[in-house]
């Protein structure tokens, strides 16, 4: 199992990682951000991502605004995409 280094979703079966221009693998992030060989939403940046990623943990579990921002924020802070960014 491999992770997508933008959102931080586990990426479980072949068909859920991004792809390249030419069809083959982006084996660092999931077809929800990565296709044709760009991110989907490249005006993405680390904190419109936390806000995302926070607002689908809370829908998954029981956790507050501040917790699931601060889970959202130690997560995708250890991700490729954002290691540069913030």
């Amino acid at each position: 199992m491999a992770s997508c280094q933008s959102c931080g979703i586990t990426i479980m079966s072949k068909d859920e990682f991004g792809k390249e221009k030419n069809g083959a693998l982006k084996l660092d992030y999931c077809r929800y951000c990565y296709d044709k060989g760009a991110f989907i939403e490249p005006e993405m940046t680390f904190e419109l991502m936390v806000e995302k990623v926070a607002s689908a943990m809370k829908t998954n579990k029981n956790v507050s605004d501040e917790a699931a921002r601060e889970s959202a924020t130690r997560l995708l802070g250890g991700l490729k995409r954002w290691q540069a960014r913030h």
